[in-house]
């Protein structure tokens, strides 16, 4: 190499780190280690010389000087150096042993020029020439990325390398089929490529640490979620002393290549467009996760108080926890190849759409009982935003977890059933900006705020619980209103002995066919009648919270009753010395189908009720509001850990911090259905 590099008269400098460099003194090695990507990056020119083999031309001829452009092909057979034409084959060229040096990496990268003298040609590698060689192969411009291919794919880079942006973790992703003498190197050799890189090479260090090392930096100072995607993709072949959110560097046959993190992923919601289109279901709006309150995003962000043990580098965060998988997620193809996937989740009515890169295979690798967290992210401070796949971890205790998977996006969707009638086609996808986060305690004292309005339709009642504690150990007995009566009829029994509610299903000939209807009869002590009736002048009315209801005593025959919070009561029964009130109830046939449809059953007709059920025919205003607000209450049930609403509103009421536990605010099929939480804390990845 020096007699070639020698000049035909004057003196030429070169920089050899074989000789320029003591590589016995560790010291000494890593302070030039540390100048070697500013040596290059400063150099006139660099030259890859291969070996007499190779050059074939003298010292005393002149090189003919081509670019790699002019001279080379990224096509043909891997041991045939010099094609038709004269081409020389980049392919076979690059499995040369000096390819697979990680230095030369860097070098090559950094150098303003490089040459690489092949047979009788100087040939000339620059950015230019090597885009103009991918546009230029015809066999190859099908291909999205033809360099993977390449058993030095980095090549592709040469001379770029001060304006490139890819962080460490996936240097050592596109170099993995390079080696070095020292294992630690393979990480030290590629810190020059790095933007403002401050990591400086320590000799002192094991490998292990100095993974662990870079992918914390990587995490912490650069805000990326490099580390995350790549080490998600190793967990069936890592060593077991490497964390599994720390990404292990095996020495490769081949570069591993994924898409780079920075890239927008594409053609995600065009495909979910295509997926939903083609299926037989319909879909309501799709549901994203948003961040509740960016003005105190710092409570939660993720970087915030990140740590990493130094005894066994275990990483611990703030995360959100988002859902809990019921099922292995499935494949659903994107309309093209951009080196990400999509996959759902499905459980019930509901859907789980999650996008990861093609080499996360999480068709694979997740498993029920999964966990989705999601880590809040904010650009203009550096953190990014994105969704780990984790599973507990069983010893140790506390929240603890295995990394799984890694996710850019999430969107949910619940579905029903579509009867068409001579239309066809689906509605588009609509991103509903809904607020996922809601805190408990706001939850339970908007409730409980609301249940004043059904308590003052009976304002002489008292209990010894309390009609509230009644009203919520109730609602875990029986379903309210999917079965109002039965509740009602407890509700009252269970505030005076003496109120006796009794249900009756009497057979009806309706429009769709003969069916049942349920008929509720309310016996009460004519003593108590100013405990349900609220008198205006001379008119007295029912405060009770159904609508649909007729009175067996009193009233016209011929007239439609009106509902029973509006009822005038004209006329009362008497019985014996008792004086027994009765008032009677009836669910009627259009009711029992919305209860129906609401409770999951199918509905044996030709027409579609739709997906919103009306309780407004069922209950009065008042009920409907109390309803309302206890149902918000119960999507807390995944977060409290199986609270009971009676529970929730205890702990509240206790005066106890609340502040981390959440109550999910989106429709609640979708927070059943994946067990959706919402509580953010500190969770622990070993």
């Amino acid at each position: 190499m020096l007699r070639f590099l020698r000049p035909h008269r004057g003196h030429r400098l070169v920089w050899i780190d074989a000789i320029c460099i003591n590589q016995s003194d560790n010291l000494e090695r890593a302070r030039q280690v540390a100048k070697m990507g500013s040596i290059y990056r400063n150099s006139r020119r660099t030259v890859v010389y291969l070996g007499a083999d190779i050059v074939h031309f003298t010292q005393h001829t002149h090189p003919l000087r081509r670019s790699v452009k002019e001279a080379a092909t990224l096509g043909g057979e891997q041991n045939v150096l010099v094609g038709p034409g004269g081409k020389v084959n980049l392919k076979a060229l690059l499995h040369r042993r000096y390819f697979s040096r990680i230095w030369v990496i860097q070098e090559l990268l950094l150098s303003r020029q490089v040459s690489v003298p092949v047979g009788d040609m100087d040939i000339s590698v620059d950015p230019f020439s090597i885009k103009a060689l991918d546009n230029r192969d015809e066999r190859l411009s099908g291909l999205a990325r033809p360099w993977d291919d390449m058993p030095a794919p980095w090549f592709q880079y040469v001379s770029q390398g001060g304006y490139l942006s890819h962080g460490i973790l996936e240097w050592t992703l596109l170099t993995s089929s390079s080696h070095a003498s020292d294992p630690r190197d393979e990480l030290f050799s590629l810190l020059g490529l790095v933007p403002n890189n401050t990591l400086e090479p320590d000799y002192g260090l094991s490998r292990l640490h100095a993974q662990i090392g870079v992918a914390a930096h990587s995490l912490f100072c650069l805000g990326s979620f490099e580390s995350f995607y790549i080490a998600a993709t190793q967990q069936m072949d890592r060593p077991k002393e490497f964390p599994s959110w720390v990404p292990y560097r095996s020495r490769a046959k081949r570069a591993v290549t994924m898409p780079w993190t920075s890239e927008e992923p594409r053609g995600f919601y065009e495909a979910l467009q295509h997926h939903f289109n083609k299926s037989d279901s319909g879909h309501q709006p799709i549901f994203q996760p948003e961040i509740d309150d960016p003005t105190n995003l710092n409570d939660t962000l993720w970087t915030i108080g990140a740590t990493v043990d130094t005894d066994t580098a275990a990483l611990s965060l703030t995360a959100t926890h988002l859902a809990t998988f019921t099922s292995t997620p499935a494949h659903v193809p994107l309309p093209v190849s951009t080196g990400w996937e999509a996959y759902v989740v499905r459980s019930n009515d509901c859907e789980m759409y999650l996008l990861s890169t093609q080499d996360s295979l999480l068709q694979t690798v997740v498993k029920p009982l999964d966990h989705l967290y999601w880590l809040h992210g904010d650009h203009e401070k550096g953190a990014t935003s994105g969704f780990l796949i984790l599973r507990p971890v069983t010893n140790g205790g506390g929240k603890r977890f295995r990394l799984i998977g890694c996710c850019s996006e999430i969107l949910f969707a619940t579905i029903y059933k579509s009867v068409r009638i001579g239309v066809t086609g689906h509605r588009p996808i609509v991103l509903t900006s809904c607020k996922l986060r809601r805190g408990l305690k706001p939850a339970v004292d908007g409730a409980v705020d609301k249940f004043s309005q059904l308590e003052d339709m009976f304002p002489g009642i008292q209990t010894k619980q309390g009609q509230l504690e009644v009203f919520l150990a109730l609602m875990g007995v029986s379903s309210w209103p999917s079965e109002p009566f039965k509740f009602f009829s407890e509700y009252l029994r269970h505030i005076d002995p003496r109120y006796e509610g009794v249900i009756n299903k009497e057979g009806r000939e309706f429009w769709i066919g003969r069916h049942d209807v349920e008929i509720l009869t309310i016996t009460i002590p004519s003593a108590d009648l100013s405990k349900f009736v609220v008198t205006h002048g001379t008119e007295r009315k029912l405060r009770f919270p159904f609508r649909r209801s007729q009175q067996i005593h009193g009233g016209l025959d011929n007239e439609d009753p009106p509902p029973w919070d509006e009822m005038v009561v004209r006329q009362t029964d008497t019985q014996g010395e008792g004086k027994l009130l009765r008032f009677q109830a009836e669910l009627n046939i259009p009711d029992l189908l919305l209860i129906k449809i609401f409770n999951g059953g199918d509905l044996d007709t030709d027409h579609h009720f739709g997906a919103h059920w009306d309780i407004k025919r069922i209950l009065s205003s008042k009920a409907q509001s109390v309803w309302r607000g206890f149902q918000q209450v119960e999507k807390a049930h995944w977060a409290t850990q199986g609270m009971s609403l009676l529970e929730m509103v205890r702990l509240v009421q206790s005066g106890q911090d609340t502040s981390s536990i959440a109550c999910p605010d989106w429709p609640a099929d979708l927070v059943n259905a994946f067990q959706i939480q919402e509580n953010t804390s500190l969770i622990t990845i070993v």
